[in-house]
């Protein structure tokens, strides 16, 4: 027997005995809604190409601090030592999130330009002779943002 079978099985007779639902085979019933084994496979699927999209995407990468303000990505630019990440700072105390100081990936998805932090200094920013500051730990989750 399949095991995407098997596993539906499993659900349709767990939802029988438990649940007091009888539910034909081939399909299942999550928070009161009917799934068949189609609808499933559209799901799993749509998701699939949808990370494969992000993943595989071309980026490029720029020197700059990326915020996340209103839900629209800002990118500010500059020379070095001309005081992005202390200006970064004063915004997130405002309320705005930050998603990377210094360099950000930058790709295409579906039409849209989208922008993130690469994996070693997400949520840091380095404020120049005083330290690197982890500003998910200092200021809490709604500081940070994963893209913009």
């Amino acid at each position: 027997m399949n095991i995407k079978l098997l596993v539906l099985e499993r659900i349709r007779y767990f939802a029988m005995k438990f649940l007091g639902l009888n539910v034909s085979p081939g399909y299942w019933i999550t928070f009161g809604v009917l799934w068949s084994v189609s609808n499933l496979e559209l799901i799993f699927t749509a998701s699939v190409i949808e990370y494969l999209t992000q993943t595989l995407a071309h980026t490029i990468t720029c020197h700059g601090v990326l915020l996340d303000i209103a839900g629209e990505g800002v990118i500010i630019t500059g020379d070095s030592s001309v005081g992005k990440s202390e200006a970064v700072i004063e915004l997130v105390i405002c309320g705005h999130r930050l998603v990377t100081d210094d360099t950000v990936e930058i790709c295409r998805v579906v039409g849209q330009l989208l922008g993130k932090a690469p994996d070693l200094t997400r949520n840091d920013i380095e404020l120049r002779g005083i330290c690197i500051i982890d500003v998910h730990q200092l200021m809490g989750m709604r500081a940070v943002n994963k893209e913009a």
